[in-house]
């Protein structure tokens, strides 16, 4: 029993100096704000020793003087004489940034677009896409259907390619509130076929909204070959597959521009109603189709009523 106590008393010899502390006297630290008192015993600061070990790195906050304040460069700080300023760290730079901040007064102008009233130096001329050979696109797409593998229905000599001696306009429809789609294009078969190829399995009012843009991006059947595939989709996306369709315009533009065909019903894209479409406002062959549609019955009927 006395070799444990031993032990316990050897343990204990280590006592908190604040257990020693008298009850009457208060002890208070050097860093705060005492007022003087019988019973008050100030702890002094620990001193820190810089040249102890060659690991000591004291921070340079700890060694400010106290009269001196030490405010941020990013701080807004009115200027006094015990002020400094802590100054800005040098922000390191990415290549990038500098090729960003070396090109802000560059201006990139489309080759199409009249550059020659632009007062700065700066001009980048982007150049324009090289265009499509012209004999690559024919072989791409002249892939015209026999007439012998079409159904006999679309071999009638109603759906003929227009002679340059054919000069059939369509009268205007009087029947109805607004004039049908194809109506507005009677003078240019490719466009008749066009504007049929986007009805087909489409309301006229959707069609309606993008065959303005449509045209003006591309007027003829050779601008539509030439032009992206990509710029066509962007037009005609609210028509819903877009890729699709824009792929079968230009395909249908290069059989007929570049083909050797006969009859209308052997272009990419070209059944009954398109051929229907193309007989009644391009051959003036109206007599020789029935047309199955609701909208150009209804107009098929009116010829009929009028010749």
């Amino acid at each position: 029993m006395k070799e444990k106590e031993d032990e316990n008393a050897s343990k204990n010899t280590i006592i908190d100096s604040r257990k020693m502390r008298t009850p009457d006297v208060k002890y208070v630290s050097a860093h705060f704000n005492t007022v003087g008192g019988n019973n008050v015993v100030v702890i002094p600061k620990r001193t820190s020793n810089v040249n102890s070990t060659k690991k000591s790195n004291i921070n340079a906050k700890k060694m400010r003087n106290n009269d001196v304040r030490y405010v941020s460069a990013y701080f807004n700080t009115v200027p006094e004489k015990n002020v400094i300023i802590i100054p800005k760290r040098p922000r390191m730079k990415n290549e990038n940034e500098n090729e960003v901040e070396n090109n802000t007064n560059i201006i990139y102008v489309s080759a199409y677009f009249d550059y020659s009233k632009i007062r700065t130096k700066n001009v980048v001329v982007i150049p324009p896409r090289a265009k499509k050979n012209e004999s690559e696109m024919i072989d791409m797409y002249n892939h015209i259907k026999p007439l012998k593998s079409l159904p006999s229905e679309l071999c009638s000599d109603a759906y003929r390619r227009k002679t340059d001696t054919n000069t059939w306009k369509p009268p205007e429809s009087l029947f109805r509130f607004e004039p049908l789609l194809q109506e507005y294009y009677t003078y240019d078969p490719w466009r008749i076929l066009v504007t049929s190829v986007l009805l087909n399995l489409t309301t006229g009012v959707q069609v309606r909204r993008v065959l303005s843009n449509l045209f003006s991006l591309c007027p003829n059947a050779k601008s539509c070959i030439e032009v992206e595939v990509e710029e066509i989709e962007q037009v005609i996306r609210t028509l819903g597959l877009q890729n699709k369709r824009a792929k079968a315009l230009q395909c249908l533009s290069h059989e007929y521009l570049y083909g050797t065909w006969t009859h209308v019903t052997q272009l990419h894209g070209v059944r009954k109603y398109v051929g229907d479409a193309y007989a009644i406002f391009c051959t003036g062959e109206w007599r020789n189709v029935t047309p199955t549609d609701k909208e150009l019955l209804p107009y098929w009927n009116f010829l009929w009523s009028i010749m």
